[in-house]
């Protein structure tokens, strides 16, 4: 009876030891290697000079595409609504940009004029980048240089089913070899062999392309970075199932969804 007794107590003060241990780990703990937490948001490390969120601005899930936004300012839009942009000063038929203007060459043509307050701000201040605002700390929105590294640094897949969530987009791969960087692997060239060559526990950021163009196949993220030949675009993101392109830039009233970075160690 007396070792009946001795080995519950055993048991029970293991039980309550392990419970102890393996409840008291924080969230942080419990995350993969390649993922880590920044004021409260989760990130991952590509091995590229900045980490990259999981999920867009407006949102706590990844397979969503999160808010839409017109460049520069802070709060979300509704993209099928014409809304006033903040940066856009209207004179009958004329408009005039007035913040985030180069002198030098530019091109009005899509306003039909040339003119804007010279500052030759190229780059978003914190107080218009919505990532900045939303989430503090060091996390912003990505240059343009930014998108192009994980662009040309990654291993880009196309998925219509992510994680059997009906969310369709890019899951962009650590790379596991130099070879890899910058390989796109489209709709079209997919096969088991070759979809198989990265796995969901790999390092990876998913961008969903819902929304935009009112098909769940294309979609557009903003840089910080004003198109400096044309102020009146600044340089975004454009992914659809076909392509992967940060060519170019989009006009800044059109309201896009965003993704942020952070410089943390």
């Amino acid at each position: 009876m007396k070792n009946n007794v001795l080995q519950w107590s055993v048991l029970f003060a293991s039980a309550i030891v392990f419970f102890l241990t393996g409840c008291s780990k924080s969230a942080k703990d419990r995350i993969p290697a390649w993922r880590g937490i920044h004021n409260a948001h989760v990130y991952v490390d590509l091995g590229l000079s900045v980490k990259w969120a999981t999920v867009n601005i407006g949102t706590n899930s990844p397979y969503d595409f999160g808010n839409f936004y017109k460049w520069g300012e802070t709060s979300a839009v509704d993209p099928c609504k014409n809304v006033p942009y903040k940066y856009i000063e209207r004179h009958g038929r004329n408009r005039t940009i007035t913040k985030y203007y180069c002198d030098g060459e530019n091109d009005w043509n899509d306003f039909g004029e040339d003119d804007g307050v010279v500052d030759n701000k190229t780059t978003l201040e914190l107080t218009d980048d919505v990532a900045a605002v939303k989430w503090g700390g060091q996390w912003r929105m990505p240059t343009c240089a930014e998108w192009q590294e994980l662009e040309r640094n990654c291993y880009w897949e196309w998925c219509s089913d992510y994680r059997g969530q009906g969310a369709r987009g890019w899951v962009v791969f650590k790379v596991k070899a130099d070879a890899d960087k910058g390989k796109k692997l489209y709709e079209l060239d997919k096969t088991p062999a070759t979809a198989c060559y990265f796995v969901a526990d790999d390092a990876h950021i998913f961008l969903p392309t819902v929304g935009v163009y009112s098909q769940a196949t294309k979609g557009c993220y903003w840089s910080s970075s004003l198109w400096v030949y044309r102020p009146c675009r600044a340089r975004s993101m454009f992914l659809d199932c076909l392509n992967v392109s940060i060519e170019g830039g989009s006009l800044r009233e059109t309201s896009q969804m965003v993704r942020a970075v952070c410089s943390v160690e």
